[in-house]
């Protein structure tokens, strides 16, 4: 069964014209920090949001979150959150990224619910084309460093390229996974 998210769209069409940028995630050796870090000297004018945790409290991962937000103006770290917060911290976004290595082994198997989260909150998402990315490239946008999350980013917000029609949810939520896995559990043995 694939993944899912409890997420819907807004129900108010915002203006798609906040410079303001989100990352939810668990940051490990996974998130590419130096990508951040370039992006965000690129687009200065931008904000950049991390929500998540620092994975088991690595001071190498404490260093690399420090050095984003001591260096760079426009990025800033909120911390960890629950998933019943999602709902209001995705709703003040119009772009969602994913920053992860490509070529690490902790992204070739990973489908991160972020993913799941962001298209079926209605954002904009891009994401380095780790494998699960480009098997969602339709509903996405990839970009493999820096300079190409930038003019991604432009893109979306001054031609308004999107690529999420905002109906993801309809196909990607827990009441739909559940009626899927109740139907795979209950089949008479063969």
């Amino acid at each position: 069964l694939n993944n899912a998210s409890h997420l819907t769209p807004n129900k108010q069409n915002r203006a798609k014209s906040r410079k303001q940028i989100v990352s939810i995630a668990s940051f490990n050796e996974r998130f590419d920090f130096n990508l951040l870090e370039k992006l965000a000297s690129l687009l200065p004018e931008y904000g950049f949001h991390l929500y998540g945790w620092i994975l088991n409290n690595s001071p190498d991962i404490q260093q690399a979150m420090g050095r984003l937000t001591n260096n760079h103006h426009n990025i800033v770290y909120h911390g960890p959150y629950t998933n019943s917060q999602l709902d209001l911290i995705l709703y003040e976004y119009d772009i969602g990224l994913l920053p992860y290595i490509e070529k690490h082994i902790l992204t070739r198997y990973i489908n991160p619910d972020k993913l799941y989260h962001y298209l079926c909150k209605g954002l904009e998402v891009v994401s380095t084309p780790i494998p699960q990315a480009l098997e969602m490239q339709e509903h996405l946008h990839l970009a493999s460093n820096a300079t190409e999350f930038a003019d991604k980013i432009k893109t979306i917000h001054e031609q308004r390229i999107n690529r999420n029609n905002n109906s993801f949810h309809l196909t990607h939520n827990w009441n739909l996974r559940m009626n899927e896995f109740l139907k795979h559990i209950c089949q008479p043995a063969q």
